[in-house]
């Protein structure tokens, strides 16, 4: 990354309680000496100095000055707290975006009032558009929450962006690419507490589908026939709405006016998440200059998350992805868990983090934030600089080189559209299992691969003969995971792609086509064993076999030299691999930090728990390296002993009007019985 323009890696600055400039003047100080190489203040829980009110800007103004004089760049985060876009709660004024969803109740009576209306009919229910007299109705209500606002109507992204963005704007235009490099959104949503719905619906469904949706709205709640192809359809037209109506035009102000967008949605992980907030979130990433992901919580999960923002990065020849890592590891997290967090993401492409969090303060609500904290109360923060150049040189080594990707696995994310509703989400996941089987063996296999996402490739894709091609992406194998339903302009595409001698992998029949029940007359799908014969290289235990604990990617650079970046996800095995690639026949291992080499054993290379290598890749064999001393333990005598002196504040018990001490809950659980 050529003069770290991003400012990598980031840190979210947490202000909260009331501000004073000449503690967050040393605060600065020791980012900087941690490594830290940009600044996102960021207003949370407790914060006593009015949001973007004038001790905000003048704070703010001090901040950006002295962030230059010290060399650090500066993000803007662009609300307080999160999700974005109620601009602090300057929007919620008399709010005239409220957010809007679904609620279904059950009544004796036909009500006039009701959005729509459902009498049982025999086995299910059918559209009541006038009374039937007295019988067992489902009748559908609009409800509205102040608390929030409609992302799905553009008025209230341009109310947004009139506050917040142009607020920012207005003070720091000068600083734009000088010391602010850009501005963040976090967790958009259209509505995840319920059904959603907007007003926007009324003109924009029959638009898009030439039809009323009224008749039909039983079937978000309900299992009836047509109900899985008006769910496809109903949750297609939110995922336009959210994208086009909020992201894109955050993205295309910020374009405008020289200001990098990055940020995330909410709940990418899985089919349910996305469709109960966002409908997909991949197209979201079409519409930031840094696409970027959040990942919550101590734990290595699947790389769905990191997968789907990487593709659609290179699909869109983007230079960057990022990821907002650290939050909800806890407070005992240790510096060797969160560079194997970091590299179980970066083998994915994700090369610039925003490590969360930074706290002004532990005092008030501070102490209750989303641990961990990289303030002066972390133990080891005097030594976090040698995490935080290692972040630095392994996004400089990502953003240096390039993976050769040769296969598309297309989404399964729409067929979740048919089974989805919001008493039993779950459903939509059905698919999820079998697709996160089938990249863990993609990985296992060394199968480099995009993920295509139906609405991408509708837009974006074409076929070049045996090239099937994704925006600046061409790929020579289709993968197609298990899923029922896929889109008519898609399964030309393939038909052509199989037409010209492309080859298509999988096991997928498709029985549906746009979400309607059709004879779909798929071309035929080979076994994926023979895919898994493509490899451009082998990485195996002793024996042979494929270990899915290991994830790695091939790379290149603009001189052509080679790289294998391998992480062992598991936290208990280790692993002796070997290399096996044409054309290679030693290798040295990377110190992406010292920039030193070491020769090393392509035969057998080791990976403990957690362990993650750069190795570069030779043409000729190299020595092998001597054996090291092994280490002298010259401290024999420690023991441990318990500590006396240490409250623990993440749990306790409850007693109130002296009816007894409850169990043991959490703070947060004890405070919001206390608070509501």
């Amino acid at each position: 990354m050529e003069g770290n323009r991003t400012g990598n890696p980031i840190i979210f600055w947490g202000w909260n309680e009331e501000l004073d400039f000449e503690i967050m003047r040393g605060q600065m100080e020791r980012m900087k000496e941690q490594g830290v190489t940009s600044v996102m203040p960021h207003a949370r829980m407790g914060i006593r100095t009015e949001y973007f009110g004038e001790k905000w800007f003048e704070i703010y103004d001090r901040v950006v000055e002295y962030a230059a004089k010290i060399g650090l760049k500066v993000w803007l985060y662009d609300e307080k707290g999160w999700p974005s876009g109620f601009g602090g709660g300057a929007l919620l004024k008399d709010n005239p975006f409220p957010v809007t969803y679904l609620e279904e109740k059950e009544s004796d009576k036909f009500d006039g009032n009701a959005l729509a209306c459902f009498i049982l009919s025999g086995s299910g229910y059918e559209f009541a558009a006038k009374d039937r007299g007295t019988g067992k109705y489902r009748n559908i209500y609009k409800r509205a929450n102040e608390s929030y606002v409609d992302l799905l109507n553009p008025a209230a992204t341009d109310a947004f962006i009139r506050h917040t963005y142009e607020g920012y704007y207005r003070r720091y235009r000068e600083e734009i690419n000088r010391t602010v490099v850009g501005i963040f959104t976090d967790e958009p949503q259209y509505y995840r507490w319920a059904t959603p719905y907007t007003d926007m619906l009324e003109e924009e469904f029959e638009k898009r589908y030439g039809y009323d949706f009224k008749p039909h709205l039983i079937g978000l709640f309900e299992d009836c026939a047509g109900a899985e192809k008006f769910r496809y359809d109903y949750y297609g037209i939110l995922s336009v709405l959210y994208t086009q109506n909020y992201i894109r035009r955050l993205y295309e102000w910020c374009d405008a006016r020289g200001l990098v967008l990055s940020g995330h949605s909410v709940e990418e992980m899985n089919f349910s998440g996305q469709i109960a907030c966002c409908g997909d979130v991949m197209p979201f990433y079409e519409y930031e200059h840094i696409p970027g992901i959040d990942w919550l919580g101590n734990i290595c999960r699947t790389d769905l998350s990191a997968k789907q923002c990487s593709s659609v990065a290179r699909q869109f020849g983007k230079e960057f992805a990022m990821v907002e890592l650290d939050a909800v590891t806890g407070w005992s997290v240790g510096p060797r868990r969160l560079k194997q967090l970091y590299d179980f993401l970066a083998v994915d492409e994700i090369p610039i983090i925003c490590q969360s969090i930074y706290e002004y303060t532990l005092r008030g609500e501070g102490k209750r934030d989303y641990p961990i904290d990289f303030s002066t109360m972390l133990p080891w923060s005097g030594k976090a600089r040698v995490l935080n150049d290692y972040f630095k040189a392994a996004g400089g080594f990502l953003c240096s080189t390039k993976e050769k990707v040769r296969t598309l696995v297309f989404h399964p994310l729409r067929s979740g559209y048919l089974k989805f509703k919001k008493t039993d989400p779950g459903a939509a996941d059905e698919y999820l299992g079998p697709f996160v089987e089938l990249v863990e063996n993609l990985n296992a296999h060394r199968i480099a691969y995009h993920f295509g996402d139906e609405t991408i490739v509708q837009k974006y894709g074409s076929v070049e003969g045996k090239k099937f091609i994704v925006g600046a992406c061409s790929y020579d194998f289709v993968v197609l995971a298990e899923a029922e339903t896929v889109s008519a302009e898609v399964l030309e595409l393939l038909r052509k792609f199989a037409a010209n001698g492309g080859k298509i992998f999988g096991k997928c029949v498709f029985s549906r086509i746009d979400g309607e029940r059709a004879a779909v007359g798929l071309p035929a799908v080979a076994d994926l064993k023979e895919l898994y014969g493509s490899a451009d290289y082998t990485f195996t235990n002793s024996d042979g076999k494929a270990v899915p604990d290991v994830k790695s990617t091939l790379r290149e650079d603009a001189e052509g030299n080679r790289y294998l970046f391998a992480v062992n996800q598991s936290d208990t095995a280790k692993y002796e691999m070997k290399l096996c690639a044409a054309g290679v026949k030693g290798a040295v291992e990377l110190d992406l930090v010292k920039g030193t080499e070491s020769p090393c054993d392509i035969g057998a290379l080791q990976f403990g728990e957690g362990a993650s290598h750069v190795y570069r890749l030779s043409a000729q064999p190299i020595p092998k390296a001597a054996a090291r001393e092994k280490v002298k333990r010259v401290l024999r005598e420690w023991r441990l002993v318990p500590a006396e002196n240490i409250l623990v504040l993440d749990r306790a018990r409850l007693e109130k009007d002296g009816g007894g001490f409850s169990r043991e809950k959490d703070v947060a659980q004890i405070r919001k019985e206390l608070y509501g």
